[in-house]
């Protein structure tokens, strides 16, 4: 990526890799509009001004933040424990995808900051509470890999007033148009982070698979049937939902290249090595992204990665809308672009197997 190139915010910009560090402060806690899909959850100084950094990086149409940008002193929330000193991480996402992408984009200086409590803002965890505290618990070991380190971790659901308060600016930003710079390029110090930590002296030597769960909505007609061949051709499926986060980022760090399709499953690639080949499979709505079809936030985690991000045809188009391509057609697709990606050892030959 051009790094001169700004990172854009519809609240603010540029964004760049820095932290704010203010004193008597409050954190507010998080609530949402679903209906508005509006949320408030912000920090504020002693003198009740908004801290900007504090806010989630968007853009208009997806979650917009609506926290006032005053607040007197007579509102100030009453918070009902208080730290001393506390760097606020931003906000914690139960998906997958927004977790990587997202929370742990505050993490790339924390070896620069003080050995003090994280606190994380729960982003829309609705009702589901015991969920929402089973992926805070599983996401723990990346958060303490991506910088974080041995941090007392705090998710905090309501008001919190903290004596010092530093604040690191996020890197990256969801929702942005196809084709803007969505992330920095020190996310790729928190990346590597992870691949160092958590899968040691892993190197890429096998197709992996990147698979999505059977009852996914976004299924493509034939995508069981595609896992199926490349098993038998010979790739590795990694089976994201029923995996840790730690055995996740042992197998994708192994990958020489990794296929899948379009979502959060493929965003693994971020514990892959850099220049890793990434095949993204389209799904339906891949094709109403716009002429690329590539996902976006995909785009930007290979951009950051320099990883190569190959789009797989699965449908076809024309005047009576899409229609799904057969599972050999797809098959065949991935096959003739990874003899190209990896000419020296393809080792995920799916020729061999017919439906």
């Amino acid at each position: 990526m051009d790094a001169e190139m700004p990172l854009i915010s519809f609240l603010r910009r540029p964004l760049r890799r820095s932290w704010t560090d203010d004193s008597n402060c409050i954190l507010t806690g998080p609530s949402f509009d679903f209906e508005n899909s509006t949320f408030t959850g912000a920090a504020y100084r002693g003198d009740g001004s908004l801290i900007l950094e504090s806010l989630r990086p968007s853009r208009l149409g997806h979650w917009r933040h609506v926290d006032p940008i005053t607040i007197s002193y007579e509102s100030f929330p009453t918070s009902e424990n208080d730290l001393e000193l506390a760097i606020y991480g931003g906000h914690f996402f139960e998906m997958w995808g927004h977790f990587l992408f997202e929370t742990l984009a505050t993490a790339a200086d924390a070896v620069s900051m003080p050995h003090c409590p994280v606190v994380f803002l729960p982003f829309a965890k609705g009702g589901n509470q015991e969920g929402f505290m089973n992926c805070w618990k599983k996401f723990a070991p990346l958060l303490a890999a991506a910088g974080w380190g041995s941090r007392p971790l705090v998710l905090q659901s309501s008001a919190m007033h903290i004596d010092r308060l530093i604040i690191p600016e996020r890197l990256s930003v969801y929702a942005a148009p196809v084709g803007d710079r969505s992330a920095t390029d020190d996310m790729a110090k928190i990346y590597r982070s992870l691949r160092e930590c958590l899968a040691p002296g892993v190197v890429g030597s096998r197709i992996v698979v990147a698979c999505r769960p059977s009852w996914t909505v976004r299924q493509h007609p034939a995508e069981q049937d595609i896992y199926e061949a490349l098993a038998k051709a010979g790739c590795f499926l990694a089976d994201c939902v029923t995996l840790s986060s730690v055995e996740q980022a042992k197998i994708f760090a192994s990958a020489s290249a990794i296929v899948g399709f379009a979502g959060s499953n493929l965003h693994n690639s971020v514990f892959c090595h850099e220049h890793t080949p990434v095949l993204e499979i389209g799904d339906a709505r891949s094709y109403a992204s716009g002429p690329d079809h590539r996902n976006n936030t995909q785009i930007t985690i290979c951009g950051v990665l320099q990883q190569p991000l190959i789009f797989v045809e699965s449908f076809t188009k024309d005047l009576r809308g899409l229609s799904p391509m057969s599972s050999l057609a797809v098959r065949e697709g991935i096959e003739r672009i990874l003899s190209l990606a990896l000419p020296q050892k393809t080792t995920c030959d799916t020729s061999h197997y017919q439906s």
